[in-house]
Parts: structure tokens; C-alpha cells; sequence
């Protein structure tokens, strides 16, 4: 029998995870995350934009002094008398999405992308050297708990190796060879969601099941949303959802592929943002959608057969906008 081999192994039981995204900190204070800290999550997930870099008052792109530029954007947030009591207290596992990668809606052409990736690892205190570091891209795994309590969190680099789909209102991209990862996240992918878990949490810094608006999201690729369909069923995946942010707002939305089970993407985004009709229309709703500063949490209730998850909003002063809950019983292959 082949001995599986997990990355990032960690067999604490979890059973609260906190997460969220869009983190404006040339705007705003950093108060979100004591309210964070008194919902008491066991670890916090950042679901990209997590700072800004983009100088909204005409002050260039920076091309020449990226490094320290960039650098100085991130000690704004880290130099948050709130974030830095709440990164004491807390594993963070964080991703990038466009504005601590580059600028708006940067992708895979973006030239600094390097020192990029440089500053992240610097600022999120993480090692120059091993699988993630030596990765095109910062993609990579996190897995959590005994064998009878695994969770799977798999982060993915949605920008390193993304085709620019062109400017805002994006269309539907019906070119095939267009990707959002690069066929090596792809193949990771799949050899991860072969390894045994109780509950798989794919971070996505876009929304997954969310309708086409045009803004970022994966809908704009159809070609890559049914990539994941089907990387879902070769690795016989079960018990797996989505987690996302990008948007400026809270919400749930599911879609139900043929011949899988439902996908369920939790979105989260607007630690600290401006609010102003980020909500766009989605058949894939369920319920309402909250357009203003929000982080979620994750409760994993192991006492039944087959685990759950409730999924909460809230609002920044901690209060709650809405909640859902699934069963990873209802996540099995057909």
C-alpha cells in the first residue's frame, strides 16, 4: 500500500477557521481584526489584497523602485498596532491576488512579478527556499488533523500564470488555449485532491460559481471552470468547496455541474473597502449578498458521521449578515 505524503502537515484537530480578503490600508485602520480575534478562529485565511499597492492619486507604477515601494505598501498594514496583536496570536496562511501582486487586474505579463513574490514571502515571514518558494507561482497546500479530522486547504496562484483576459467589462474568453493557471499548478492540483480528506477547502482569490459580470472571476474562463470540473472527478475529490474573495462584498453561491456534486463557493471580501453597488447579479445566489465590510469564519462540527461546515458573515464591528451551512455528506461523487 503507497504511503501517502502530505506538505505542510500540522495534526492539530481544527475546528474554527477565520477568513477574509481586500484589505485597503492607504484608507483605513486595521480594527477589523480584533473583532476577528473575538470570534476566536483557530488559524486565518487571506484570500488576496490583503494590501494595496496601487497609488490611486496618480503616482505612477512604480516600475523602477517595485522592491522597496512595494515593501513600504505592506508596512503600512504591518505596522497596525491591531494587525500586529492579531498576527501574534495567529497562523496566517495567505495568497495574493491582483493589488499585492501588482496593480489592478495585473496577470501573468506583469514584469516585476519576481520581486513580487520576493516582498510577499518577506512580509508574510516565509521561507526562501523549498516546494513553495521554488514554485512558478506561490501556489501550495495546508493540511490540518489526524487522519479521522484532515482539512485540506489548497491555495491557488490565480495571477503568476494568468492570461490577461483585457480590460474591464471583461467578455467570455472563447479562446481554449487562454488559462488562469499554468498546466504545472493544474497537475499539483489534482495529485493533492487525490490525497485523503475529511473536508477540502480550495482558496480561490476569485469567486468560482459566481455568474459572468464582467469582472474578474472565473466565469470569464469557461474553458478552465470545466478544467476543474473535471480535475474534481479524475481525482475522485470528494467533501470539497470553494472559499473566495475579490469582490467587495459577502455572499454564497452554488452551481451543480453534470455528473458531480455541489460546488459551494463561500465569498468574503471588504476587511476594510469602499462600498459602493459591488453586488452584481448572480442566478447562482443563494440568498443575499452583503456589500459592506466583511470577514467570515468556518465552523467544523465533527460530531456526526459525516462532518459540517457552517460558513458566517460578518460585519467589521462583529455582527452577523448571514450563514450557511453544509454537509460534507451531500459533497459525494455520483
Amino acid at each position: 500500500m503507497n504511503t501517502v505524503t502530505y506538505d505542510n502537515l500540522n495534526t492539530k484537530n481544527i475546528s474554527k477557521i477565520g477568513f477574509g480578503s481586500c484589505f485597503l490600508q492607504q484608507f483605513f485602520t486595521a480594527e477589523v481584526f480584533d473583532e476577528i480575534d473575538k470570534k476566536k478562529p483557530e488559524l486565518f485565511l487571506g484570500l488576496g489584497d490583503m494590501i494595496y499597492s496601487d497609488e490611486f492619486f496618480g503616482g505612477g507604477t512604480h516600475d523602477t523602485d517595485w522592491a522597496s515601494y512595494l515593501a513600504g505598501r505592506y508596512n503600512e498594514l504591518g505596522n497596525m498596532a491591531p494587525f500586529q496583536s492579531f498576527r501574534s496570536k495567529y497562523t496566517i496562511h495567505a495568497m495574493w491576488d491582483d493589488h499585492d501582486y501588482g496593480m489592478n487586474n495585473a496577470a501573468g505579463e506583469f514584469t516585476n512579478k519576481t520581486i513580487s513574490k520576493d516582498v510577499f514571502f518577506t512580509f508574510w515571514n516565509l521561507p526562501k527556499s523549498g516546494k513553495r518558494w521554488d514554485r512558478n507561482g506561490i501556489y501550495d497546500v495546508f493540511y490540518y488533523g489526524d487522519d479521522a479530522h484532515r482539512v485540506q486547504l489548497l491555495f491557488l496562484d490565480l495571477r503568476w500564470n494568468l492570461d490577461n483576459p483585457g480590460p474591464e467589462p471583461i467578455s467570455v474568453v472563447t479562446d481554449q488555449t487562454k488559462k488562469m493557471m499554468s498546466d504545472e499548478q493544474w497537475n499539483w492540483l489534482k495529485e493533492e485532491l487525490k490525497k485523503p480528506a475529511k473536508v477540502r477547502i480550495i482558496c480561490s482569490t476569485t469567486q468560482f460559481c459566481t455568474e459572468h459580470n464582467g469582472y474578474e472571476a472565473w466565469a470569464n474562463f469557461p474553458h478552465e471552470q470545466e478544467r476543474m470540473y473535471q480535475t474534481i472527478k479524475d481525482a475522485k475529490a470528494e467533501n470539497l468547496f470553494f472559499l473566495s474573495g475579490d469582490v467587495h462584498i459577502a455572499e454564497v453561491n452554488k452551481r451543480t455541474p453534470n455528473g458531480l456534486y455541489p460546488i459551494w463557493d463561500f465569498t468574503s471580501s471588504g476587511l476594510a473597502q469602499l462600498h459602493v453597488s459591488n453586488t452584481k447579479p448572480s442566478q447562482y445566489r443563494v440568498g443575499q449578498a452583503f456589500d459592506k465590510n466583511n470577514f467570515g469564519t468556518l465552523d467544523i462540527d465533527w460530531s456526526g458521521t459525516s462532518p459540517s461546515v457552517k460558513f458566517t458573515a460578518f460585519d467589521d464591528k462583529g455582527v452577523e449578515l448571514l450563514q450557511q451551512t453544509i454537509s460534507m455528506a451531500d459533497l459525494k461523487l455520483p
